[in-house]
């Protein structure tokens, strides 16, 4: 930003005055209560606005800037801000009870007002008043002392720090102590180097706490595996047992049906020789040797199947299990259908 114009309608002990500056650097002089630092305070004026408490005396910015005629405060400035001209207007007008303040921001090249707030100075020189104050705006040194110690300190403090105020000696003491606290000299020790220690600690716990974790997942997901295997063999068991029971239960009605089918050639054989025992009894029976060859036929057959038949007596004797409703409904209707032997019968043919 720089300054092109300033107009002040009234400002102090300035009244109906214009300042216009060119590229050149402008030196402003003259005589002590001229308004020099009228018109300093002016542009912070322009810019900024001013403070209404009182800082090194007993008198305000606003009390300084209240015009010695009226109650007004009232001026313009022209700047140049990166190729384009503005317009500051601002007026400070003091009531009996309150003050009432306003300030527009003009674009002279399309005449549109621009909204700024109340201190412009922090978009076009892009920092506060407070900087402002202490670097572009530097007052007249507080001290009394032209030829001394006091002044000479007050220009070093202003080259170094833009405050006459702050003694740039202490300030550099207090950060040199403030940098051992943090960072001793021989970098060991002091509060970085331990935090830096620390941080190292707590990198090295979290990758230990993170390589644990993946390991605790590795070892959950090999006993997902494990379990997943479990139950898949639980479950071939469950259908292996079912099996057995199955076939177990096919032999036992196998027997049963060997051993019915014994009994029947038996009853059979028992009616035969009992017809043949009656006949012998009446003596109507005439019988040659073909007749009695049968008969002996007839015996031997009789006992190789009284035979058979303890035999499978024999394996079924103390053979004891459970049929569930399924099972018990499937040997009946077996049996009405004559027997498993039967059933395959039918089922090859």
């Amino acid at each position: 930003m720089k300054i092109v114009k300033i107009h002040i309608d009234e400002f102090g002990p300035i009244c109906d005055r214009t300042f216009e500056f060119d590229d050149a650097l402008t030196i402003i002089r003259g005589d002590n209560e001229s308004g020099k630092s009228t018109l300093v305070l002016f542009i912070k004026f322009a810019l900024y606005g001013l403070s209404k408490r009182a800082k090194t005396s007993s008198v305000s910015e606003v009390d300084k800037a209240i015009s010695h005629s009226s109650d007004n405060a009232k001026g313009s400035m022209i700047v140049s801000h990166l190729g384009k001209l503005y317009r500051i207007d601002r007026q400070l007008k003091k009531g009996a009870k309150s003050m009432s303040e306003r300030v527009q921001v003009t674009d002279l090249e399309t005449s549109l007002k621009c909204d700024y707030g109340a201190s412009p100075g922090e978009f076009f020189l892009g920092i506060p008043a407070e900087v402002f104050e202490n670097s572009c705006g530097i007052a007249q040194l507080g001290c009394s002392t032209v030829k001394g110690e006091q002044i000479s300190t007050a220009i070093r403090n202003l080259l170094s720090s833009a405050d006459e105020s702050i003694d740039y000696q202490k300030a550099i003491k207090a950060l040199d102590n403030v940098r051992i606290k943090l960072l001793h000299k021989d970098k060991k020790g002091g509060s970085i180097y331990n935090l830096t220690a620390k941080k190292e600690e707590l990198e090295s716990s979290y990758r230990k706490a993170v390589d644990d974790s993946c390991e605790t997942e590795r070892i959950e997901a090999d006993l997902k595996k494990i379990n997943d295997k479990i139950e898949e063999v639980s479950s071939k068991q469950k259908i292996a047992d079912e099996l057995s029971s199955k076939i177990t239960l096919r032999s036992v009605i196998k027997l049963f049906d060997k051993m019915h089918e014994y009994e029947d050639d038996r009853k059979t054989c028992q009616n035969r020789i009992g017809e043949i025992e009656s006949t012998l009894n009446k003596g109507t029976l005439s019988f040659d040797r073909s007749f009695l060859a049968k008969l002996s036929s007839a015996k031997n057959e009789l006992e190789i199947s009284f035979d058979e038949y303890n035999t499978a007596k024999k394996e079924t004797t103390g053979f004891t299990f459970k049929t569930s409703k399924d099972d018990a409904e499937l040997i009946r209707k077996l049996d009405n259908a004559g027997g498993i032997e039967a059933v395959s019968a039918i089922l090859l043919r």
